[in-house]
């Protein structure tokens, strides 16, 4: 019988990665990947704030388009 678990993968990857490094490098390493883990963490997390207020700003934009093409149209409409 078969168990999964969501993330397991993950979760195996990041165990693995973690003995890895604890058992392959030194003290100087540890700090190495650690501060890397951070860095990468923190740029990601900017990134991921950065896109979202992206895409915020072009769907307010694609909306105002989209209500006005449909206010024009309604207005023809009665005008017609």
């Amino acid at each position: 019988m078969d168990i999964h678990f969501p993330g397991s993968h993950t979760l195996a990857g990041m165990v693995g990665g973690t003995m890895f490094v604890l058992l392959q490098a030194g003290q100087q390493g540890i700090w190495h990947a650690a501060m890397m883990a951070a860095l990468g963490a923190a740029i990601s997390f900017l990134v991921s704030m950065l896109l979202k207020g992206i895409a915020a700003r072009v769907s307010r934009i694609i909306n105002y388009f989209l209500s006005s093409i449909k206010n024009n149209n309604q207005q023809h409409g009665k005008n017609q």
